[in-house]
């Protein structure tokens, strides 16, 4: 009997090592493709009437800190913008909580990018009451127009790509709109090996070569900002089909001068994850 306990308990104790051995192996990874950080929220909002067209408006909470703004608005009306024109954007989340932006024309039929507003705020889900957005434009101290315009959340995927050294995580993604997510790496001294980088997001409705997917968005400047995700861009997709119907891809470019001629490339594939609605 001791000796057939003997034999199990070296049976179990191989076993273990063998399980111990592969974990430490594929180790990094498995963390690189299972976790990824993520934010409290990231809500983005759209909104038409037949005057204007206001898209990625953004709720981002992150910690205590709430984001609002930098919606892109678009005019259908050729001379309902022009210079020196002022228009105030109000979000309405509800009836007590709203958000108010004022932007003056610096040319006629402008296209206007709303700056990022920070706040002490802490919102969800629950207190969006039929969200809308009053906008108004005053032109020689008279309001020329005032108009509502309903908005709606828009369904939002999160996608994240990795390899064994480096990842991509928290690229948010709706049917036309993206804002590129965060870059990270293995390795301690990157940003010593390769000063500079640029990260091209790329699209394809269909399966393609690289040299063929359109070059939607990039981000270029200091290795040691990028991975200190100070570096974020928003892009607009505005084709009749859905981005989310597209695979995206990300083309990293490691270089050790801004005039490197033998920079490190390759490529990231992005996946969808976390739905937001």
């Amino acid at each position: 009997m001791k000796n057939e306990i003997k034999k199990q308990l070296l049976l179990s104790t191989i076993v273990l090592f063998v399980i111990i051995i592969t974990l430490l192996i594929w180790y990094d990874n498995f963390v690189f493709h299972t976790y990824v950080t993520t934010n409290t929220y990231q809500y983005c909002f759209k909104g038409e009437n037949s005057d204007f067209q206001i898209n990625g408006y953004e709720f981002y909470q992150t910690d205590n800190i709430l984001e609002t703004g930098n919606a892109r608005i678009l005019c259908y009306q050729s001379d309902l913008l022009l210079e020196n024109d002022e228009v105030v954007i109000t979000f309405y989340v509800n009836d007590t909580t709203s958000y108010k932006d004022t932007l003056e024309i610096s040319y006629d039929n402008e296209v206007l990018n709303m700056t990022v507003n920070q706040y002490n705020d802490i919102l969800s889900i629950d207190d969006f009451d039929n969200p809308y957005i009053h906008i108004t434009i005053t032109r020689d101290n008279k309001n020329i127009y005032e108009n509502d315009i309903e908005m709606t959340n828009q369904d939002i995927l999160t996608y994240n790509g990795s390899n064994k050294d480096y990842t991509i995580s928290n690229v948010y993604v709706t049917s036309s709109w993206l804002k590129t997510g965060d870059f990270s790496c293995k390795i301690d001294d990157l940003e010593n090996q390769y000063p500079y980088m640029t990260i091209d997001y790329m699209y394809s409705s269909e399966e393609v070569e690289l040299n063929e997917y359109e070059r939607f968005v990039y981000i270029s400047g200091n290795t040691k900002d990028i991975l200190e995700n100070n570096e974020y861009q928003v892009v607009y997709y505005d084709s009749d089909d859905s981005l989310l119907d597209n695979d995206i891809i990300c083309v990293i470019t490691l270089m050790n001068s801004k005039d490197d001629n033998d920079p490190y490339i390759f490529t990231i594939e992005l996946k969808a994850g976390v739905h937001y609605e």
